[in-house]
């Protein structure tokens, strides 16, 4: 009984000055994965067109460029490239005034129908004039065409046409009268010729040239009054005939005028 008795006071002791003991739990760390880097795309600079100073390009279908046609600045014809032209110098139409042989006086319309030729239409005079007692006077028209073949001035050209020469002189007649002989030749001819022609800046315009005035049909014709001698006339025919049917050299001494 008292055994018992202690024994069971030890436990009762045992078990009021005891702590209940807990269970310590070790918190695990769960690992956080790294953080992954989204890839950031990069802008891609698109390619600027450069402009030319001949074409210009525009964003078509698709995105595609298509190049434009290039844009003229002038329509007119680079003035370096016209012969005997000075840059800027105008180029088209001139009017011009000349002397020469044996067509003394010109006066021509100039059309410039291309970069390497010109064509006009001349009215060629001789104002009357007394030589010997010998009245003449001349009149006529011509075409002509000059042609650069080099960017230079010079030209080679072609000119034709047709005129009437007049001479005049005052005849004796037996009884002592004087009365007007007249002698005409009309020709068609060809001119051959060479020169050059320049155009400044402001306009003026230049040309000289040489050549060969050839006939190439020609009609005397003479009218003598009643009861004058042969004799008193030959010499008026022969003036007429040699300025009408003979070739001849041609000089244009000088042509001025202004091109616009």
């Amino acid at each position: 009984m008292l055994l018992l008795g202690a024994t069971s006071a030890e436990a009762q002791g045992k078990g009021k000055g005891a702590r209940p003991t807990k269970a310590r739990t070790t918190p695990t760390s769960t690992p956080t994965p790294a953080p992954t880097a989204t890839p950031t795309a990069t802008p891609t600079s698109t390619p600027t067109p450069t402009s030319t100073s001949s074409t210009t390009s525009s964003t078509g279908p698709a995105g595609t460029l298509v190049p434009l046609p290039p844009t003229s600045t002038s329509d007119h014809v680079a003035d370096d490239a016209i012969p005997g032209a000075a840059a800027g110098a105008p180029s088209h139409f001139a009017l011009l005034a000349g002397i020469g042989y044996p067509r003394p006086l010109s006066f021509e319309a100039a059309l410039r129908t291309s970069t390497r030729t010109i064509t006009s239409g001349e009215l060629v005079m001789m104002p009357a004039v007394t030589v010997g007692g010998i009245e003449a006077n001349q009149i006529g028209v011509a075409a002509a065409l000059r042609v650069f073949p080099l960017k230079t001035p010079l030209f080679i050209g072609l000119r034709g046409g047709f005129q009437r020469t007049t001479l005049t002189r005052d005849v004796a007649l037996p009884y002592g009268e004087r009365l007007s002989a007249k002698a005409t030749t009309e020709t068609a001819f060809i001119n051959p010729r060479a020169g050059v022609m320049w155009t400044w800046r402001g306009g003026l315009t230049m040309s000289i040239d040489v050549g060969v005035h050839i006939p190439v049909g020609a009609a005397l014709s003479v009218s003598l009054p009643n009861g004058a001698s042969p004799e008193a006339t030959e010499k008026l025919a022969k003036m007429a005939d040699a300025l009408g049917n003979a070739v001849v050299p041609s000089v244009d001494l000088l042509r001025v005028g202004m091109m616009f």
